[in-house]
């Protein structure tokens, strides 16, 4: 079970961090746009 829980987490904490980089990337993309408009 230690193992098998392990590898899960482990799946789980990858999938955020991919979540996070679309996230930071889309509002970086936001922000650009946003600035060139001032």
């Amino acid at each position: 079970l230690g193992t098998m829980g392990s590898t899960h987490l482990n799946q789980i904490s990858q999938r955020a961090e991919n979540w996070q980089c679309h996230v930071w990337g889309a509002g970086g993309r936001i922000r650009l746009m946003l600035s060139t408009e001032e």
